[in-house]
């Protein structure tokens, strides 16, 4: 499952994200999720990103992803 969404909460993931957690938790289902942040500071999010989550999703399936921020710059 991939939540997009535009806000990022105190900590760590957004709160739909954490919402959407929840939910799936009480609802007894072990599924995947990551979360998809994109749009800070008024940007767009692009087609090209849609893209990219759908590819994530296939692929490595990463907890937290930020669009348009190159995180291989900040991960250490």
């Amino acid at each position: 499952v991939g939540v997009l969404e535009k806000d990022i909460s105190f900590g760590y993931e957004g709160t739909v994200f954490t919402n959407v957690n929840s939910a799936l938790q009480v609802a007894g289902l072990s599924v995947r999720t990551s979360n998809f942040i994109g749009g800070l500071g008024g940007a767009d999010i692009s087609r090209e990103q849609i893209r990219d989550i759908f590819q994530s999703l296939e692929s490595d399936g990463r907890r937290l992803n930020f669009l348009g921020i190159n995180r291989e710059e900040y991960d250490d």
